[in-house]
């Protein structure tokens, strides 16, 4: 499994919810699961998503197909460039 950490700024909260929302069936069938998701104590707006997947490639492979309308709607919504992360565990040294 890999975890990838998203990170970005919305105009948003609430509308930005109903979108990420409405793509739990297509995140459910790329096998991504949503761990945790932050908003910042200082600005509501930043948030950090964390995310489970089996495969950097396969989570590459969910982004790429979210529909065209969810890009729309989201192009409206995130105000900033979204920083993806990847890490991995480490279960012993």
């Amino acid at each position: 499994m890999v975890s990838i950490i998203i990170e970005f700024e919305v105009s948003s909260f609430v509308e930005w919810k109903k979108i990420f929302n409405a793509n739990e069936i297509e995140r459910s069938t790329f096998q991504i699961t949503t761990e945790n998701i932050y908003v910042s104590v200082e600005n509501t707006d930043h948030m950090v998503c964390i995310l489970q997947a089996p495969s950097i490639e396969l989570f590459k492979n969910y982004f790429n197909s979210i529909t065209d309308l969810h890009k729309g709607l989201l192009k409206d919504i995130v105000l900033s460039q979204t920083k993806v992360s990847y890490f991995q565990k480490i279960n012993a040294l």
